[in-house]
């Protein structure tokens, strides 16, 4: 019985001092960033060259990309006609589901709006069409904190 225990004790010994691989980034992504002070403002519209890519580093020193896909339904609402937002993340180019919140804003009649979830089965945000000119661009603010931080976008409809 001594002798196994004194060969575990040797093997996590082995274990706990043997080298860990560097790790090493095999992508470069360009970081294309907008300023902070543009979600506070109602100018705010999306990018036409397509979703903002963020870059995080984990604390094992790999870094990862991430971006948001806004998934709006119904971008061109008639009046009274609802516009279905589910944002989501990707990391890597893989969906990330769950335990992060997400907060849509968006400005009607000069007053924030806002609806936070969480995006559990198909959840999102439901907004009514309703009170905003027709033909004007509606953009809204996506800001989703996932594993420590807070990533912001924007995308937007046009009430018809």
């Amino acid at each position: 019985m001594n002798r196994i225990v004194s060969w575990m004790v040797l093997l996590a010994l082995m274990t706990a001092c043997a080298t860990r691989p560097t790790p090493t980034v095999s992508v470069a992504p360009t970081l294309t960033a907008v300023p902070p002070a543009a979600a506070a403002t109602d100018t705010a519209t999306p990018k036409a060259s397509g979703p903002r890519v963020f870059l995080g580093t984990d604390e094992l020193g790999y870094v990862h990309t991430y971006y948001i896909d806004p998934l709006l339904q119904n971008p061109t609402p008639k009046a009274g006609e609802y516009v279905l937002v589910r944002p989501r993340l990707f990391k890597n180019g893989n969906w990330r589901v769950g335990a992060m919140s997400i907060l849509v804003e968006w400005r009607k009649n000069g007053e924030l709006q806002s609806c936070q979830f969480m995006p559990f089965y198909l959840a999102g945000c439901n907004i009514k069409a309703e009170g905003f000119a027709p033909g004007v661009f509606v953009p809204l603010t996506i800001t989703i904190a996932f594993d420590g931080q807070v990533f912001t976008d924007y995308a937007g409809f046009t009430p018809q």
